[in-house]
């Protein structure tokens, strides 16, 4: 349907820079300055046939939520790949109240052996919260409220 295509907007959220001490847990500082060759415009190059309907919010967690371009009111889906613990539950203390009934979130790190403070920190805050959190064979989870 094309009126909802229209409608729907893809929010990509990255700081396309290196990966700052800030927001680091001791275990991941070897992740320090990791991703300093992204580039926004690679990515937009990669993206032009979604450009319509693309929203790139630039900068680090959380402090990006709060900027202009504005977030989302609501959201379907969410792919958290942050590979740090302290931005991953960030952003799901920003989002979560933003996802429907019937929205998913799928988690990039969780199963991952070097990630396991991002699955613990996941996994207690979904602990009192309604819907389902699974994990995938691919180290991945999903959760479905």
């Amino acid at each position: 349907n094309s009126n909802i295509s229209n409608k729907a907007k893809l929010h990509l959220y990255d700081s396309w820079g290196p990966m700052k001490e800030n927001g680091l847990l001791e275990s991941e500082t070897s992740s320090l300055g990791r991703y300093s060759e992204l580039k926004i415009d690679v990515t937009k190059k990669n993206l032009k046939e979604f450009e319509k309907i693309i929203i790139y919010h630039i900068g680090y967690i959380p402090e990006i939520f709060h900027k202009e371009p504005e977030s989302p009111a609501s959201i379907v889906y969410l792919h958290i790949d942050l590979n740090s613990t302290l931005p991953t539950i960030d952003t799901l203390e920003f989002f979560f109240t933003k996802l429907i009934f019937g929205g998913v979130i799928l988690f990039d790190d969780y199963g991952w052996s070097n990630h396991k403070e991002t699955k613990y920190a996941v996994d207690n805050f979904f602990k009192d919260k309604p819907g389902i959190l699974m994990q995938l064979p691919t180290a991945q989870a999903i959760y479905f409220r």
